[in-house]
């Protein structure tokens, strides 16, 4: 249930009960396509070919103008690649064969500097790409008007001569949208494609969207739904999770059915021997009962300290518990001391437009 995500949004070592998915930054970036690349996730690839071959994704033997206005992006899809618009700012670019490469977009607002960015961005992927620095080479790049960077390096592999990356970050500083392309494959066909995907960033068109006031999370089947900052982005999570501009801090709710609706009393017990089991070196526990949405339950604050790429940092949370409807909400906001208070009020803009069917 408590969770802090670094910039690679990895399940943090100090959190062994939250959810395996890896997502946040390097997620974001396109560390699931390396994990297919590098032969990790084969199920996953051959679920995306079948699902290529039954026609699913967007494919043309021609070029075709892809528009994408929630990201301000226009580009020319190359002959037989197909596309397809995974989640919220992330656009999955392939090959129709089957072929060890793959592009992606992602868009996200950020704050922050660039270069600020870049070293952040740079321990990320340090931690997943054993020869990162041994073959880094970064230069500054330019896409679709918008000024930024590339970072290119290599990773040995089992399975191929090597696995390549070029990590081009682009940035506008109106808007602060930040946008992300990673072209990675096995070296044969990364350098087979290469000059198909420098034909597609060169018809690149981007113009930066503002980013809308709010944005509106719903779900009929679980019947619930609440407004948040258009700034925040929403996670492809087993929970429904949303991320803060600074790529740290979340919002997370999780509903689960409970046919049975605990006192207060038992609620602070079990919350107690959630954080203990789940946390490390947790501090500063404290836990009160509220009434949310009109039902009993608790409010509690508490500090931890989670695995960060420097050591051991510390992570805040706030969080309730309550039941309602023949359900159990968790509600969960985890940050850093430094960015607490700064992202606190969207917790509370949250609850304040939660509703439950």
């Amino acid at each position: 249930m408590f969770k802090m995500y670094g910039i690679t949004g990895k399940r943090n070592r100090a959190f062994p009960k939250i959810f395996a998915w890896i997502g946040g930054l390097i997620c974001l970036l396109g560390l699931t396509s390396c994990n297919q690349i590098s032969g990790k996730d084969a199920e996953s690839e051959e679920a995306y070919l079948q699902k290529a071959d039954s026609g699913a994704l967007s494919s043309t033997a021609y070029e075709e103008t892809v528009t994408i206005p929630e990201g301000g992006i226009t580009f020319v899809i190359p002959q037989d690649w197909q596309y397809e618009q995974r989640q919220q700012g992330y656009l999955n670019i392939r090959p129709v064969e089957q072929s060890m490469v793959e592009l992606s977009v992602r868009w996200f607002y950020r704050t922050g500097s660039i270069q600020e960015y870049q070293e952040t961005l740079k321990q990320a992927w340090r931690e997943v790409v054993s020869d990162f620095d041994e073959t880094l080479d970064v230069k500054p790049s330019s896409i679709g008007a918008l000024n930024g960077f590339v970072m290119t390096f290599q990773q040995s592999s089992d399975d191929y001569k090597a696995v390549c990356y070029q990590d081009y970050t682009l940035w506008d500083s109106a808007t602060q949208m930040y946008y992300n392309i990673l072209f990675v494959g096995a070296q044969e066909d990364f350098e087979s494609k290469a000059e198909a995907v420098e034909a597609m960033l060169d018809s690149f068109v981007i113009t930066p969207p503002e980013a809308p006031s709010t944005l509106t999370y719903s779900d009929t089947e679980l019947g619930i739904s609440f407004s948040y900052d258009g700034k925040w982005r929403l996670l492809d999570t087993s929970t429904v999770t949303i991320l803060a501009p600074d790529l740290l801090s979340t919002i997370s709710l999780e509903c689960t059915q409970s046919q049975e609706t605990l006192s207060n009393d038992a609620i602070m017990e079990e919350a107690k021997k959630m954080i203990l089991e789940s946390t490390s070196n947790p501090s500063d526990i404290r836990l009160e009962p509220v009434t949310i949405l009109g039902y009993d339950g608790i409010r509690g604050n508490f500090a931890s300290e989670y695995q960060s790429y420097e050591g051991m940092a510390e992570a805040m949370y706030q969080f309730y518990i309550f039941y309602g409807e023949g359900m159990r909400y968790y509600l969960v906001y985890a940050s850093t001391p430094e960015q607490f208070d700064i992202y606190l009020p969207e917790l509370e803009h949250v609850i304040e437009s939660l509703t439950l069917a």
